[in-house]
C-alpha cells in the first residue's frame, strides 16, 4: 500500500508538469459547464496536500487531538479564487514542492533501536517491551512514539537531501 502511496505521488508531480506545457487558455478555460478550470483543480490540491501534511501527519503517532476541520466550501472557494489570480508556474510549483514532502524511509531504518532524544542506537528488543530507557541519555521512551519521532527526523534528514 505504500508503495502505491508513494508511486501516486511521483506520477502526480510528473503529470503537473507536464501541465507546464498547457496555454494560457487551456489553464484557465473551465472544463465543463460548472466545473473548475485546471487552475483551479491544482489550487485546491495544493492548499489540502499542505493542510495535511501540516496539520494531521504530525498528529497521527502522538496523543494531541488533531484541530478541527476547517469549513470545506470555504476553502475550496479560496483555493480556486487563488488560482484563478495566480501565475500557473507558482500554482504547479507550490503543489510539487508539497508532494515532494512525501518520502520513503528505508523499510530496515532502525526506528525503534535509537533514541530520538540523543541517537544512541541502543539495539533490538522484543515486541514485548512497550516502553524503555536509553542506556546513554536516560530517557524513558514509548517504543511506538519513539519510533514514529525517529521516522519524521529521518524522513526531514532525506527531505533536505533533495535537490
Amino acid at each position: 500500500m505504500i508503495n502505491t502511496l508513494i508511486e501516486h505521488q511521483r506520477l502526480s508531480i510528473t503529470f503537473a508538469e507536464t501541465l507546464q506545457r498547457l496555454s494560457e487558455d487551456d489553464w484557465r478555460r473551465k472544463i465543463a459547464p460548472d466545473k473548475w478550470s485546471i487552475a483551479e483543480i491544482m489550487g485546491h490540491f495544493r492548499f489540502w496536500d499542505a493542510f495535511l501534511l501540516t496539520k494531521r501527519v504530525p498528529f497521527f503517532f502522538t496523543t494531541q487531538q488533531f484541530e478541527p476541520s476547517p469549513n470545506v466550501d470555504l476553502i475550496n472557494e479560496q483555493s480556486a479564487a487563488y488560482a484563478r489570480v495566480t501565475e500557473k508556474d507558482k500554482v504547479l510549483a507550490e503543489f510539487i514542492i508539497h508532494r515532494q514532502q512525501i518520502v520513503e524511509i528505508d523499510r530496515f531504518f532502525p526506528s525503534s533501536q535509537l533514541c530520538h532524544a540523543c541517537g544512541h542506537r541502543d539495539g533490538k528488543k522484543p515486541l514485548a517491551i512497550r516502553v524503555w530507557t536509553c542506556s546513554a541519555c536516560g530517557t524513558t521512551l514509548d517504543r511506538d512514539i519513539n519510533a514514529s519521532k525517529n521516522i519524521l527526523i529521518e524522513g526531514l534528514r532525506l527531505l533536505k537531501q533533495q535537490p
